[in-house]
Protein backbone atom coordinates (compact mmCIF):
# COMPACT_ATOMS: atom_id res chain seq x y z
CA UNK A 1 0.00 0.00 0.00
CA UNK A 2 2.56 2.17 0.56
CA UNK A 3 4.59 1.74 -2.17
CA UNK A 4 1.32 2.59 -4.40
CA UNK A 5 1.08 5.75 -2.57
CA UNK A 6 4.62 6.47 -2.97
CA UNK A 7 3.95 5.56 -7.05
CA UNK A 8 0.80 8.01 -7.34
CA UNK A 9 2.66 10.59 -5.63
CA UNK A 10 5.35 10.50 -7.69
CA UNK A 11 3.66 10.36 -10.42
CA UNK A 12 1.78 13.50 -9.71
CA UNK A 13 4.61 15.09 -8.72
CA UNK A 14 6.30 14.14 -12.13
CA UNK A 15 2.57 15.66 -13.91
CA UNK A 16 3.28 18.98 -11.38
CA UNK A 17 6.93 19.48 -12.50
CA UNK A 18 6.17 18.81 -16.25
CA UNK A 19 3.10 21.07 -16.19
CA UNK A 20 5.62 23.98 -14.92
CA UNK A 21 7.95 23.40 -17.47
CA UNK A 22 5.84 23.71 -19.90
CA UNK A 23 4.45 26.83 -18.74
CA UNK A 24 7.67 28.24 -18.05
CA UNK A 25 9.16 27.47 -21.38
CA UNK A 26 6.34 27.88 -23.18
CA UNK A 27 6.78 24.53 -24.83
CA UNK A 28 3.43 23.85 -26.45
CA UNK A 29 0.75 26.23 -27.92
CA UNK A 30 -0.05 28.18 -30.77
CA UNK A 31 2.45 31.21 -31.98
CA UNK A 32 -0.38 33.12 -33.15
CA UNK A 33 -0.25 36.22 -31.08
CA UNK A 34 -3.34 37.57 -29.08
CA UNK A 35 -3.43 41.43 -27.80
CA UNK A 36 -3.40 41.94 -24.43
CA UNK A 37 -4.44 45.77 -22.76
CA UNK A 38 -2.83 46.66 -19.63
CA UNK A 39 -5.07 49.21 -18.22
CA UNK A 40 -4.44 52.08 -15.42
CA UNK A 41 -3.82 50.79 -12.47
CA UNK A 42 -3.74 47.16 -13.22
CA UNK A 43 -1.60 44.84 -11.56
CA UNK A 44 -0.02 41.35 -11.80
CA UNK A 45 -2.86 39.91 -10.52
CA UNK A 46 -5.04 41.17 -13.49
CA UNK A 47 -2.89 40.68 -15.88
CA UNK A 48 -2.11 37.13 -15.32
CA UNK A 49 -5.89 36.12 -15.56
CA UNK A 50 -5.91 38.38 -19.08
CA UNK A 51 -3.23 35.56 -19.83
CA UNK A 52 -5.10 32.96 -18.55
CA UNK A 53 -8.09 33.99 -20.02
CA UNK A 54 -6.20 34.42 -23.81
CA UNK A 55 -4.63 31.10 -23.03
CA UNK A 56 -1.64 32.64 -22.77
CA UNK A 57 -0.19 30.65 -19.78
CA UNK A 58 -1.76 27.65 -18.14
CA UNK A 59 -1.19 28.86 -14.34
CA UNK A 60 -1.88 32.51 -13.20
CA UNK A 61 -0.71 31.05 -9.83
CA UNK A 62 2.82 30.07 -11.71
CA UNK A 63 2.87 33.00 -13.28
CA UNK A 64 2.41 35.11 -10.30
CA UNK A 65 4.92 32.96 -8.30
CA UNK A 66 7.83 33.62 -10.53
CA UNK A 67 7.39 37.50 -11.35
CA UNK A 68 7.11 37.80 -7.02
CA UNK A 69 10.42 35.85 -6.71
CA UNK A 70 12.15 35.72 -9.91
CA UNK A 71 11.26 39.67 -11.15
CA UNK A 72 9.75 41.92 -7.79
CA UNK A 73 10.52 45.27 -9.72
CA UNK A 74 8.55 44.40 -13.06
CA UNK A 75 7.76 47.83 -14.44
CA UNK A 76 3.99 48.38 -14.83
CA UNK A 77 2.60 50.72 -17.86
CA UNK A 78 -0.59 50.94 -19.51
CA UNK A 79 -0.34 49.82 -22.98
CA UNK A 80 -1.06 47.10 -25.61
CA UNK A 81 1.05 44.11 -25.70
CA UNK A 82 1.45 40.93 -28.08
CA UNK A 83 2.10 37.74 -26.67
CA UNK A 84 1.44 33.98 -27.25
CA UNK A 85 1.45 30.71 -25.31
CA UNK A 86 4.52 30.00 -26.93
CA UNK A 87 6.59 32.37 -25.08
CA UNK A 88 8.41 31.93 -21.65
CA UNK A 89 7.97 33.76 -18.39
CA UNK A 90 10.75 35.73 -18.80
CA UNK A 91 9.40 36.95 -22.03
CA UNK A 92 6.15 37.70 -20.82
CA UNK A 93 7.54 39.95 -18.40
CA UNK A 94 9.47 41.79 -21.18
CA UNK A 95 6.64 42.01 -22.98
CA UNK A 96 5.01 43.47 -20.34
CA UNK A 97 7.91 46.33 -19.31
CA UNK A 98 7.99 46.86 -23.09
CA UNK A 99 4.50 48.15 -22.57
CA UNK A 100 6.01 51.15 -21.24
CA UNK A 101 8.09 52.00 -24.15
CA UNK A 102 7.40 55.03 -25.83
CA UNK A 103 5.77 54.47 -29.54
CA UNK A 104 7.05 55.18 -33.10
CA UNK A 105 5.23 57.16 -35.03
CA UNK A 106 5.46 55.44 -38.90
CA UNK A 107 3.71 57.31 -42.03
CA UNK A 108 3.88 55.42 -44.93
CA UNK A 109 3.32 57.63 -47.88
CA UNK A 110 0.99 56.57 -50.39
CA UNK A 111 2.66 54.54 -53.46
CA UNK A 112 5.10 53.12 -51.21
CA UNK A 113 6.22 49.54 -51.96
CA UNK A 114 6.60 46.77 -50.02
CA UNK A 115 10.20 46.95 -50.05
CA UNK A 116 9.86 50.50 -48.96
CA UNK A 117 7.21 49.72 -46.58
CA UNK A 118 9.56 47.13 -44.96
CA UNK A 119 12.36 49.41 -44.88
CA UNK A 120 10.73 52.43 -43.25
CA UNK A 121 9.71 50.11 -40.73
CA UNK A 122 13.07 48.53 -40.48
CA UNK A 123 15.05 51.85 -39.81
CA UNK A 124 12.39 53.72 -37.59
CA UNK A 125 12.95 50.01 -35.23
CA UNK A 126 9.23 49.01 -35.53
CA UNK A 127 10.49 45.53 -37.09
CA UNK A 128 14.04 43.81 -35.93
CA UNK A 129 14.28 41.60 -39.62
CA UNK A 130 12.62 42.73 -42.88
CA UNK A 131 12.78 39.36 -43.90
CA UNK A 132 10.64 38.12 -41.37
CA UNK A 133 8.66 40.97 -42.19
CA UNK A 134 8.22 39.59 -45.74
CA UNK A 135 7.42 36.05 -44.67
CA UNK A 136 5.00 36.93 -42.63
CA UNK A 137 3.04 38.88 -45.66
CA UNK A 138 3.29 35.18 -47.14
CA UNK A 139 1.62 33.75 -44.53
CA UNK A 140 -1.09 36.42 -43.70
CA UNK A 141 -4.75 36.76 -44.56
CA UNK A 142 -7.57 38.24 -43.86
CA UNK A 143 -11.52 38.48 -45.09
CA UNK A 144 -13.19 41.70 -46.84
CA UNK A 145 -16.89 42.43 -45.79
CA UNK A 146 -18.38 40.43 -48.69
CA UNK A 147 -16.60 37.24 -48.15
CA UNK A 148 -13.59 38.38 -50.64
CA UNK A 149 -10.55 36.02 -48.48
CA UNK A 150 -7.05 38.06 -49.75
CA UNK A 151 -4.09 35.83 -49.18
CA UNK A 152 -0.81 36.57 -49.06
CA UNK A 153 -0.36 32.93 -50.54
CA UNK A 154 -2.00 33.67 -54.25
CA UNK A 155 -1.17 37.38 -54.57
CA UNK A 156 1.04 40.34 -52.62
CA UNK A 157 -0.59 42.24 -50.00
CA UNK A 158 0.80 44.95 -50.88
CA UNK A 159 -2.02 46.92 -52.10
CA UNK A 160 -3.55 46.10 -48.84
CA UNK A 161 -0.92 47.82 -46.61
CA UNK A 162 -3.41 50.83 -46.36
CA UNK A 163 -0.54 54.09 -46.31
CA UNK A 164 -1.42 56.39 -43.27
CA UNK A 165 0.56 57.43 -40.03
CA UNK A 166 0.77 54.79 -37.50
CA UNK A 167 1.84 54.65 -33.90
CA UNK A 168 4.06 50.85 -33.35
CA UNK A 169 6.43 50.27 -30.14
CA UNK A 170 9.85 49.24 -31.15
CA UNK A 171 10.15 45.69 -32.32
CA UNK A 172 6.83 45.00 -32.75
CA UNK A 173 5.74 42.04 -34.57
CA UNK A 174 4.99 41.44 -38.11
CA UNK A 175 1.82 40.29 -38.00
CA UNK A 176 0.35 42.74 -35.92
CA UNK A 177 1.31 45.73 -37.95
CA UNK A 178 -0.10 43.69 -40.77
CA UNK A 179 -3.10 43.57 -39.52
CA UNK A 180 -3.42 47.07 -38.42
CA UNK A 181 -2.77 48.71 -41.98
CA UNK A 182 -5.18 46.06 -43.46
CA UNK A 183 -7.96 46.70 -40.95
CA UNK A 184 -7.38 50.05 -41.78
CA UNK A 185 -7.88 49.21 -45.53
CA UNK A 186 -10.46 47.58 -44.53
CA UNK A 187 -11.75 50.93 -42.94
CA UNK A 188 -11.94 52.86 -45.63
CA UNK A 189 -12.98 50.57 -48.36
CA UNK A 190 -17.04 50.87 -48.40
CA UNK A 191 -19.51 48.50 -49.26
CA UNK A 192 -20.42 50.96 -52.00
CA UNK A 193 -16.78 50.34 -53.29
CA UNK A 194 -17.69 46.65 -53.55
CA UNK A 195 -20.67 47.04 -56.03
CA UNK A 196 -19.07 49.39 -58.05
CA UNK A 197 -16.33 47.28 -58.72
CA UNK A 198 -19.10 44.86 -59.57
CA UNK A 199 -20.50 47.50 -62.69
CA UNK A 200 -17.33 47.83 -63.81
CA UNK A 201 -16.37 43.95 -64.32
CA UNK A 202 -13.69 43.89 -61.66
CA UNK A 203 -12.64 41.95 -58.97
CA UNK A 204 -11.74 44.16 -55.04
CA UNK A 205 -8.37 42.77 -56.06
CA UNK A 206 -8.49 44.41 -59.64
CA UNK A 207 -9.30 47.79 -58.74
CA UNK A 208 -6.67 47.95 -55.66
CA UNK A 209 -4.04 46.89 -59.07
CA UNK A 210 -5.64 49.59 -60.73
CA UNK A 211 -5.23 52.21 -58.30
CA UNK A 212 -1.29 51.15 -57.27
CA UNK A 213 -0.65 51.79 -60.81
CA UNK A 214 -2.73 55.26 -60.84
CA UNK A 215 -0.87 56.09 -57.67
CA UNK A 216 2.35 55.87 -59.59
CA UNK A 217 1.79 57.40 -62.91
CA UNK A 218 -0.31 60.25 -61.32
CA UNK A 219 1.62 63.48 -61.00
CA UNK A 220 -0.82 64.63 -58.81
CA UNK A 221 -4.05 63.63 -57.42
CA UNK A 222 -5.82 66.61 -59.60
CA UNK A 223 -4.93 63.89 -62.44
CA UNK A 224 -5.59 61.05 -61.28
CA UNK A 225 -9.13 60.20 -62.58
CA UNK A 226 -8.14 61.30 -66.33
CA UNK A 227 -4.88 58.87 -65.73
CA UNK A 228 -7.80 56.26 -64.76
CA UNK A 229 -9.45 56.76 -67.49
CA UNK A 230 -7.21 56.24 -70.23
CA UNK A 231 -6.24 52.78 -68.63
CA UNK A 232 -9.70 52.10 -68.34
CA UNK A 233 -10.20 52.71 -71.93
CA UNK A 234 -6.76 50.58 -73.04
CA UNK A 235 -8.57 47.82 -71.10
CA UNK A 236 -11.77 47.82 -73.04
CA UNK A 237 -9.63 48.35 -76.36
CA UNK A 238 -7.49 45.30 -75.24
CA UNK A 239 -5.12 47.18 -75.85
CA UNK A 240 -1.70 46.98 -73.40
CA UNK A 241 -1.44 49.32 -70.57
CA UNK A 242 2.23 50.45 -71.18
CA UNK A 243 2.41 51.72 -67.87
CA UNK A 244 6.21 52.90 -67.23
CA UNK A 245 5.40 52.59 -63.18
CA UNK A 246 5.39 48.79 -63.53
CA UNK A 247 8.58 48.31 -65.52
CA UNK A 248 9.90 50.91 -62.90
CA UNK A 249 8.51 48.19 -60.44
CA UNK A 250 10.21 45.52 -61.77
CA UNK A 251 14.08 47.63 -61.88
CA UNK A 252 13.14 48.50 -58.06
CA UNK A 253 13.74 51.86 -59.43
CA UNK A 254 11.80 55.15 -60.59
CA UNK A 255 13.51 56.15 -63.68
CA UNK A 256 12.44 59.56 -65.25
CA UNK A 257 12.89 58.07 -68.53
CA UNK A 258 12.78 54.21 -69.29
CA UNK A 259 14.84 52.53 -72.09
CA UNK A 260 13.54 50.60 -74.76
CA UNK A 261 15.36 47.75 -73.03
CA UNK A 262 13.74 48.36 -69.80
CA UNK A 263 10.56 47.73 -71.58
CA UNK A 264 11.53 44.05 -73.23
CA UNK A 265 12.14 42.74 -69.68
CA UNK A 266 10.48 39.23 -69.40
CA UNK A 267 8.24 40.16 -66.18
CA UNK A 268 4.45 38.90 -65.66
CA UNK A 269 4.33 42.50 -64.16
CA UNK A 270 5.51 44.27 -67.52
CA UNK A 271 2.63 45.95 -68.92
CA UNK A 272 4.92 46.89 -72.53
CA UNK A 273 4.50 43.23 -73.00
CA UNK A 274 1.64 41.91 -71.34
CA UNK A 275 -1.79 42.92 -71.60
CA UNK A 276 -4.02 43.42 -68.90
CA UNK A 277 -3.10 44.38 -65.18
CA UNK A 278 -0.09 43.01 -63.49
CA UNK A 279 -1.05 39.94 -61.30
CA UNK A 280 -0.80 41.92 -58.03
CA UNK A 281 -0.68 45.70 -57.13
CA UNK A 282 2.85 47.28 -57.90
CA UNK A 283 2.24 49.67 -54.40
CA UNK A 284 -0.21 50.56 -51.92
CA UNK A 285 -2.92 53.26 -53.13
CA UNK A 286 -4.52 55.64 -50.94
CA UNK A 287 -7.75 56.47 -51.30
CA UNK A 288 -8.19 59.23 -53.98
CA UNK A 289 -6.39 57.04 -56.19
CA UNK A 290 -8.86 53.83 -55.12
CA UNK A 291 -11.94 56.14 -55.43
CA UNK A 292 -9.71 57.34 -59.30
CA UNK A 293 -9.85 53.16 -60.00
CA UNK A 294 -13.71 52.92 -59.55
CA UNK A 295 -14.83 56.73 -60.38
CA UNK A 296 -12.90 57.46 -63.37
CA UNK A 297 -13.64 60.67 -65.42
CA UNK A 298 -15.65 60.26 -69.12
CA UNK A 299 -12.87 60.54 -71.68
CA UNK A 300 -11.57 59.38 -74.95
CA UNK A 301 -7.85 59.78 -74.07
CA UNK A 302 -5.81 56.68 -74.52
CA UNK A 303 -2.43 58.05 -74.26
CA UNK A 304 -0.81 60.75 -71.62
CA UNK A 305 2.70 62.20 -70.44
CA UNK A 306 4.10 64.55 -67.83
CA UNK A 307 6.13 67.36 -69.21
CA UNK A 308 9.23 68.59 -67.52
CA UNK A 309 7.64 71.04 -65.50
CA UNK A 310 5.12 68.58 -64.07
CA UNK A 311 2.03 69.23 -66.30
CA UNK A 312 0.00 66.11 -67.47
CA UNK A 313 -0.89 66.22 -70.87
CA UNK A 314 -3.69 63.66 -72.72
CA UNK A 315 -4.02 62.65 -76.37
CA UNK A 316 -5.97 60.38 -78.22
CA UNK A 317 -3.93 58.92 -80.41
CA UNK A 318 -0.39 58.05 -80.52
CA UNK A 319 0.40 60.76 -83.35
CA UNK A 320 -0.64 63.56 -81.23
CA UNK A 321 1.16 61.70 -78.15
CA UNK A 322 4.83 60.95 -79.79
CA UNK A 323 3.83 65.12 -81.32
CA UNK A 324 3.95 66.78 -77.81
CA UNK A 325 6.42 64.57 -76.48
CA UNK A 326 8.89 65.80 -79.49
CA UNK A 327 7.75 69.24 -78.55
CA UNK A 328 8.52 69.26 -75.06
CA UNK A 329 11.89 67.78 -75.65
CA UNK A 330 11.02 64.23 -74.10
Amino acid sequence: MVKKFVWIFNIIVIIIFAVILIDFFGIIGSKNNVEIEINEGDGLAVISEKFKENRVIISKNLFNLYCKIGDPDIAINPGTISVNSRMSYPGLVNAIERASDSQFTVTIPEGFETREIADRLFSNDVINNENEFYTALKDYSFTLDDGTVISGEKNSLSGFLFPDTYNFYKFTEPQTIIKAMTDNFTKHWLGEYTQRAKELGMSVEEIVVLASIIEREGNNSADFKLVSSVFHNRLKKDMKLESCATVQYILSERKPVLSVEDTKIKSPYNTYLNKGLPPAAIASPGITAIEAALYPEESDYLFFFTDKNGITHFTHTLEEHNKLINEYGL
